[in-house]
């Protein structure tokens, strides 16, 4: 009888335990972004702690933290400050009183014993999802060795300012491309000492051009372009900035060789997605003061120049591609972003001859937008955007 008495209870342990014995997938469950970067810190900073274990003593090590950057453009967002400060806080806090906070651009690797860095990105939180987040992804390294000593991912449940860094009017690079996830093991073969010293040299000419210390940061850009980069997208990140940097110095012609180089290094990538400013709901380019020695139409006349000469000196084709911020119908965003593609065809032209022959145009409305908030304004420029894309000369029809 107390056999009997036992069994349902027995049948519903072995249930419940077949259950906890199976493979549960994580839920990763989006929270506010000052959370997210509260729990990287703790994660990253503590996993720092435990690696330097029993052998530290005496002097503090000292962390480096970087800007974040924004994946889909490679170039450094508003809410890197945000980021930046926030990591700041929490390492003053009592249990990382072993560690020393400083931004990469105030220290460098020869001082600093880790890299804390990372990017936002936009993505779904998994494929079967249509909803898109941000997602803060963060890794430390040790420097002396390149060893990653650990990574953080997170999606963040509101909208984030993705818009650039640099101060209001001043645009981005020209030319942008995706950076990598620093989380993915890079394809690159690169040295640490290599990789991080040029993150060490973007950083430290990042922070000259917004103090606009313009002769600082045009030598560190410089010498950043001579170190093989892990992320290729610096690359063209830096020579975006020694571009900007020259036209802000007054020096158009070694301007326009830094935009070649640029336009060189993209198209390397097969991503030469350049930013040309369009007017709202238009397929004109927008005039306005760049803040620059020049105007924005000379500054366009300036990229299809540079990017006309190189194609004629190629045999590559290419495939020109319209874009829009997210706000209208979807069918009026389709056409319109094909009318930009049409406009920059056209334009391109006038230094491209085969043009005509060697590309096809199409638009893509707010499909691949960047920003992708439903208003249009300076932050959304991002997004009102047209790319190549080299093709195989057989595709153009």
């Amino acid at each position: 009888m107390q056999l009997i008495r036992l069994l349902p209870i027995l049948g519903l342990s072995l249930l419940l335990l077949a259950c906890t014995t199976q493979p549960i997938d994580p839920i990763e469950l989006p929270t506010p972004l000052d959370v997210a970067i509260k729990n990287m810190s703790n994660h990253l900073l503590s996993s720092v702690i435990k690696h330097q274990g029993t052998s530290w003593f005496g002097k503090p090590s000292i962390v480096a933290v970087n800007d974040f950057l924004y994946q889909d453009s490679g170039d450094i967002p508003k809410e890197s400050d945000r980021i930046q400060n926030n990591v700041f806080k929490i390492g003053q806090t009592e249990p990382f009183q072993k560690l020393v906070l400083k931004r990469f651009a105030d220290t460098s690797t020869d001082e600093a014993s880790y890299l804390l860095e990372g990017l936002i990105s936009f993505q779904p939180l998994n494929p079967n999802s249509a909803k898109k987040y941000h997602f803060l992804n963060s890794k430390i390294t040790d420097i002396k060795t390149g060893q990653e000593i650990a990574q953080y991912r997170m999606p963040v449940i509101e909208e984030l300012d993705i818009s650039s860094k640099l101060p209001k009017g001043d645009g981005g690079v020209p030319i942008s491309v995706p950076t990598t996830d620093p989380t993915e093991k890079s394809p690159v073969p690169t040295t640490a000492l290599d990789t991080l010293k040029a993150k060490e040299l973007l950083a430290k000419a990042d922070d000259a051009y917004h103090k606009m210390d313009y002769p600082a940061a045009k030598h560190s850009y410089q010498e950043a372009i001579k170190y093989p980069q892990q992320d290729p997208s610096q690359t063209v990140r830096a020579y975006g900035y020694l571009y900007k940097t020259l036209l802000k110095l007054g020096e158009k012609t070694e301007a326009e060789t830094a935009f070649t180089g640029m336009v060189k290094e993209a198209v390397r990538q097969n991503n030469l997605s350049v930013r040309f400013v369009f007017g709202i709901d238009s397929p004109k380019f927008l005039e306005k003061d760049t803040g620059l020695v020049i105007n924005t139409k000379e500054e366009y006349e300036i990229w299809l120049r540079q990017i006309g000469n190189y194609f004629n000196s190629s045999s590559s084709c290419l495939h020109i591609i319209g874009h829009t911020s997210a706000t209208g119908p979807e069918d009026y965003n389709l056409q319109l972003s094909k009318n930009r593609a049409t406009t920059v065809q056209t334009e391109l032209g006038k230094y491209f001859s085969d043009v005509g022959r060697r590309s096809k145009i199409s638009g893509m409305g707010f499909k691949d937008c960047i920003n992708c908030q439903p208003k249009d304004d300076e932050s959304t420029e991002v997004d009102r955007r047209v790319e190549f894309k080299l093709v195989e000369c057989s595709e153009i029809s």
